[in-house]
């Protein structure tokens, strides 16, 4: 026992010190890395890069660029592997990242380019090593993303197995009607009393299957109705024992039926309303996909392109502002042009959308439960 408790001890006090270090080790990536990007931004910015005349410019560029790739890929590993309340935040920032220096920063270069050396900055092999270390630190910190990726997906299987256990011991407890006798599949237009978690033999007292409404709109008739609960503890002709132990335990756990009496059923707390929830998130949620890609087809012209119009104006807005000059040169102008890059427009759009509209379908069906 007493073993026991110092290797516990030493992996705690282990686990402390590894993560101290990881906390100063991002917080150093984070110092360093914004004094670098901070440097390479003004030498670019300025113009300094383009004019550089020291015989050793090459390598402080380089340099200053690959301490910069380094903690930048140092801070992005961290957050990937920690596991906090800011993890989902801290993706993000990362991958926010990883996608303005391989593009935006990238470009930059290219406008200034334009701006002080005339088109002639390709031939510059400073401005080489700082494009190489840029686009590096772009790609890198973006391939980062698969561990907490990974850790996601994994979660994911890890929550569909406990998912199958939970159903498997429901199923074992008989929660679920074996035979009910209205027979057939339930759907989301299905009445409660032909949900799985109703029972034939509550049929007989259940005012809602008398008054044939469903008993989340009637308030009357389901699990969390003291009446029903009544019926289903003392025993009704059909029920069992255990049925009603389990039920009983189930019911005040999820519906905290002891806190609610004398109160309205808590009805959007029912799992048989729940069922009901999910059937009906079952048929909305595929519908989104199919309605956001006719929403796109027919609307590319009077909805994605002047969108894809106003991007290109606010970003050469920017661009322009940045460079200091009121007009969007080549470098910018080829990448607005480019089919590729409106295409990518056009697909993160329909999929922005899909996910709001997912996410709105989710609420309506989960926490608003409309």
């Amino acid at each position: 026992m007493a073993n026991q408790r110092k290797k516990s001890d030493a992996e705690v006090t282990l686990g402390t010190i590894l993560e101290g270090a990881a906390e100063w080790g991002a917080r150093i990536g984070l110092i360093v890395g914004g004094a670098t990007l901070g440097i390479m931004a003004y030498q670019t910015a300025g113009g300094s890069l383009y004019k550089a005349n020291v015989p050793n410019a090459v390598a402080v560029v380089d340099k200053i660029s690959s301490w910069h790739l380094y903690m930048a890929l140092m801070v992005a590993f961290i957050w990937g592997i920690r596991r906090t309340e800011q993890s989902e935040e801290r993706v993000g920032y990362v991958g926010i990242y990883g996608v303005a220096m391989w593009f935006g920063f990238s470009y930059l270069v290219r406008i200034m380019g334009n701006k002080y050396a005339q088109g002639q900055w390709q031939n510059s092999e400073a401005v080489k090593v700082l494009l190489t270390n840029v686009l590096h630190a772009g790609q890198w910190t973006l391939l980062t993303l698969l561990i907490p990726g990974l850790r996601a997906g994994w979660g994911k299987v890890v929550a569909r197995a406990e998912m199958k256990q939970t159903r498997a011991y429901k199923a074992a407890a008989k929660l679920k009607r074996e035979s009910p006798k209205s027979g057939g599949k339930p759907n989301v237009l299905s009445p409660c009393w032909r949900l799985p978690y109703c029972r034939d033999y509550l049929l007989s007292v259940c005012p809602a299957y008398k008054a044939r409404r469903r008993c989340w709109k009637l308030k009357r008739g389901c699990f969390c109705d003291n009446s029903m609960l009544e019926n289903l503890i003392t025993g009704v002709k059909g029920s069992t024992a255990t049925q009603q132990a389990y039920m009983r335990s189930e019911i005040d756990a999820r519906n905290s039926v002891a806190a609610q009496r004398g109160a309205a059923p808590p009805c959007r707390r029912c799992f048989i309303y729940l069922e009901h929830q999910e059937l009906k998130y079952s048929v909305m949620a595929p519908l989104v996909y199919p309605v956001v890609g006719a929403v796109c087809y027919f609307g590319y012209k009077p909805l994605v392109v002047p969108a894809w119009d106003w991007v290109q104006k606010f970003l050469a807005d920017i661009w322009s502002k940045i460079a200091l000059t009121t007009t969007v040169n080549q470098g910018m102008e080829d990448v607005f042009g480019n089919k590729v890059i409106s295409t990518l427009f056009a697909v993160i759009l329909y999929f922005v959308v899909v996910l709001v509209l997912l996410r709105l379908v989710e609420l309506w069906c989960y926490k608003w439960k409309l």
